[in-house]
């Protein structure tokens, strides 16, 4: 179960994937949102089986 740090590190996370999705498109790139967050999630879940694979990062 999540606990209360865990939360909000995750929202902390998506909050910075939503910030860089505006500011490419404030200057003119245009990306699938649904890729960027996918990409994020991807990002997020092979970050997660290192760190459990190698307890010195955690």
């Amino acid at each position: 179960m999540f606990g209360i740090d865990s939360l909000w590190r995750e929202l902390k996370k998506h909050y910075l994937v939503e910030r860089f999705y505006t500011f490419a498109l404030s200057q003119g790139i245009f990306l699938d949102k649904d890729f960027v967050f996918s990409s994020f999630r991807m990002v997020n879940i092979s970050q997660n089986m290192e760190s459990e694979s190698n307890p010195c990062l955690n």
